[in-house]
């Protein structure tokens, strides 16, 4: 299984081990390298070719080998790194991705720097659902739309805001057959309401959105 595989994705080279390549059992590069898919298409030079970005597949490669997500302090291809781990179907790294972007527009220092509160809500290629919530449980106790849908996690329920009162956030992603139409337009009344402000909207080229609110307190 430690053969050495070459990969061409987008045009860069790339070689690591099978064993890294199939260390998340549900993701593509998994099923590709495991016997599941059939990698048949390949450059001149043998190298498995892929249609991914080049560039940014070293964040994911190195994800895979050190199993945690490590970048420069200037990184700013959020949204590529999100879309290319939907792409990838690991559903891990998205998770981190997600939590490192929030932690990074944190301010660090209260003291200095004027309070926010923020709610990112995803819409994946993937058919998820993400909401990541990041302020004071005074705040989430009036957002019952977002209450519910947290407490729906097992391993959250009934214990939301002492979470967020010990980490400052939480986040869950959920399959989008399983949120009720009104429920999807719930989270963005209640955030408007409540004094929320649009500050990002994206939409890549795979068809992921994503929607940035936050408030000063």
């Amino acid at each position: 299984m430690d053969d050495l595989v070459n990969l061409n994705v987008g045009g860069c080279l790339y070689t690591t081990s099978r064993s890294t390549l199939t260390r998340y059992p549900r993701s593509m590069l998994a099923a590709m390298f495991s016997g599941e898919l059939d990698p048949s298409v390949r450059d001149a030079n043998g190298a498995y070719t892929i249609d991914g970005d080049g560039p940014i597949f070293r964040h994911v490669l190195n994800f895979f080998r050190r199993g945690k997500l490590i970048l420069p302090e200037d990184f700013k291809e959020w949204e590529l790194l999100a879309s290319e781990a939907d792409f990838y179907q690991v559903g891990d790294l998205t998770d981190a991705v997600m939590a490192e972007k929030m932690r990074r527009v944190t301010p660090e220092d209260s003291s200095k720097s004027p309070k926010f509160e923020f709610v990112e809500i995803n819409v994946r290629i993937t058919a998820v659902m993400g909401v990541t919530y990041i302020g004071s449980i005074e705040t989430l106790a009036n957002l019952p739309t977002f209450l519910e849908f947290f407490n729906s996690v097992p391993q959250f329920r009934g214990n939301v805001l002492n979470l967020v009162k010990q980490q400052g956030m939480i986040q869950h992603f959920q399959n989008f057959k399983f949120i009720e139409d009104s429920k999807r337009m719930g989270f963005f009344r209640e955030i408007v309401e409540h004094g929320f402000e649009l500050k990002a909207a994206l939409c890549d080229s795979y068809g992921s959105k994503e929607w940035t609110f936050a408030r000063k307190v």
